[in-house]
């Protein structure tokens, strides 16, 4: 028993939170004990964001989640009123005009697109940006959406995405 490993995993199922003791000895197998609480502690996604720091067994991808869902709020699309949706890269920048009740993505427009590919050198520009928003207004125009909720997802309103809502709002788009 010189090496005694003990790691906690809290589950829960049916709203009752399990505990399992890992103990690890040399050469032999692990074992497991499980013992049952009762009590289940229910944190806010903002009371998980403040305690990333000090607790290290939430994982990346976890906190990500959290972030982007804290951030967003309540920022849902509907038919009459559809969500942008921005991802910013660092080459390019997307964007897309999203029915969240239907679960539909309406229209898509990126740097990538050929009309704007051949019109700039690179994709990581404001200009780009601001095209990128003028023809996603241009081609929301043709599908008679005016209206729109902006999301700018865990991204700040500042430089490439600033640019790509003026664009869209000189466009001709709502919000």
């Amino acid at each position: 028993m010189s090496k005694l490993f003990a790691k906690q995993e809290k589950r829960v199922n049916k709203k009752l939170q399990f505990n399992i003791l890992y103990l690890s000895f040399s050469f032999e197998l692990s074992y497991f004990f499980k013992t049952l609480k009762t009590i289940v502690m229910k944190l806010s996604k903002r009371t998980l964001l403040k305690l990333k720091n000090k607790n290290k067994k939430l994982k990346p991808t976890n906190y990500k989640k959290l972030k982007r869902q804290a951030l967003r709020g309540n920022i849902k699309g509907t038919l009459n009123r559809p969500r942008l949706s921005i991802y910013r890269s660092h080459e390019h920048i997307y964007a897309q005009i999203i029915d969240d009740i239907n679960s539909k993505t309406l229209l898509a427009y990126s740097t990538l697109n050929r009309s704007i590919k051949l019109n700039l050198a690179t994709g990581r520009t404001c200009d780009s940006s601001r095209l990128v928003g003028e023809k996603l207004a241009e081609l929301s125009l043709k599908k008679n959406v005016t209206k729109i909720v902006f999301d700018r997802g865990p991204y700040l309103y500042h430089g490439r995405i600033k640019a790509l809502a003026d664009g869209a709002r000189s466009g001709g788009l709502e919000f």
